[in-house]
């Protein structure tokens, strides 16, 4: 029977076949060149996406920076009994409910990380395993994650994006349920009035957004009741100068109840779209350059993995002649089984193997041989042996 057996290579240069050099313009090797930087953009990606669905407030608070100058400004829009008619968010420790578009935004960036980053890595497992069914693969996940990319370009650069539409009608839903001219511990009211005065604007898509807003002033003895129209943030940042602090307090007021009636007075423009381009301001270079970089990339990647399924294949084999030694001090004659090729036996035994050491059957095969007997007489207990007598 056939056993298994490990053959070391000859350390014989000149039997052994030329090694292959490393080229740098195979289309597997710039594949994974181009996977090394897809990777670092994967973990750009999922920290982003991080960022955005579980520590939002952080981005708010880049938005409300400089609340507290303004704050401080607007010192007058509270009246003797210490109601404040324009709260403030200074700093923001958690992200008020806005509805579920950011979270969905934010999964979009981290899923578009996460497959960028799985497709890398199983480049590299099928470049070094020669699997070229898990290139396959790779090119459907490259294509989702392109999907995915321009997904998100869409988001950024294209104000009438359907996403941004979801977005405003969340946001008006909860203006329309939240928002109260006092904030108490209402940090929606004091993050939206924070927007509002900053970038001078109004609401969500403007001043329409707001219905039912009621004051009821505690100055005097006899509580007095107003209805807003909007709310006082909307109101110019002349309506906040004045002689007074009582005659800044009732132009607030004013402004607010007469609403679009004193248009003059009223910051007309939404907020969404005013923060739309203030981001976009601030980002909009990089960004640009990072997202049509990375789409180029994964679409030069697909071709790439097209074109080395077509190319690569298993590596060249090596030829390496090896001499083995007499079994019971009998001539060998070895068959070596290797597939796809197949070495017949040669007087001087040959082994076709790739990279030493390997494991290869060995099969014995006996060969008859005769030797002149020592023994002076025929002894018929080994008359069956092959000794001539």
């Amino acid at each position: 029977m056939g056993k298994s057996v490990e053959v070391p290579t000859s350390t014989n240069k000149s039997t052994q076949a030329p090694q292959s050099r490393f080229n740098m313009l195979e289309p597997i090797n710039i594949l994974l060149i181009t996977m090394i930087i897809s990777m670092f953009w994967g973990i750009f990606m999922v920290i982003s996406g991080c960022i955005i669905r579980f520590f939002s407030f952080t981005l708010l608070n880049g938005l409300i920076e400089s609340s507290k100058e303004i704050s401080t400004e607007k010192k007058f829009a509270k009246n003797s009994a210490g109601q404040d008619v324009t709260p403030l968010m200074t700093e923001a420790k958690t992200m008020p409910d806005i509805g579920d578009w950011l979270f969905v935004l934010g999964s979009v960036v981290i899923s578009n990380g996460s497959l960028t980053i799985i497709y890398s890595l199983l480049c590299f497992i099928a470049a070094f395993k020669d699997l070229k069914i898990i290139l396959a693969g790779d090119i459907v996940l490259i294509f989702v994650t392109i999907a995915l990319l321009v997904y998100i370009v869409q988001i950024i650069y294209n104000p009438f994006f359907g996403f941004h539409e979801i977005a405003k009608n969340q946001l008006t839903s909860k203006i329309q349920s939240s928002y109260t001219i006092e904030s108490g511990n209402n940090t929606f009211t004091a993050m939206m009035n924070s927007i509002m005065v900053l970038k001078q604007c109004c609401g969500i898509r403007g001043a329409g957004d707001f219905k039912n807003l009621t004051f009821i002033d505690n100055t005097y003895s006899y509580p007095e009741k107003y209805q807003f129209m909007l709310p006082t943030a909307c109101c110019k940042s002349s309506v906040f100068q004045g002689e007074s602090e009582r005659k800044i307090f009732r132009q607030l007021l004013s402004c607010a109840q007469k609403g679009l009636d004193d248009a003059k007075n009223v910051n007309l423009k939404g907020c969404y779209d005013e923060v739309f381009r203030h981001i976009q301001a601030r980002h909009r270079g990089w960004l640009s350059t990072a997202f049509i970089l990375m789409i180029l990339i994964s679409a030069g990647q697909v071709g790439l993995t097209i074109l080395s399924m077509l190319t690569t294949g298993p590596p060249p084999q090596k030829i390496i002649f090896a001499s083995v030694p007499t079994v019971d001090k009998r001539d060998a004659a070895i068959e070596v089984s290797m597939s796809p090729l197949y070495a017949p036996t040669p007087r001087a035994p040959v082994y076709i193997v790739e990279d030493a050491p390997i494991k290869v059957i060995l099969k014995k095969t006996f060969r008859p041989y005769s030797v002149v007997s020592d023994y002076p007489q025929a002894d018929p207990k080994r008359i069956r042996s092959t000794e001539i007598w």
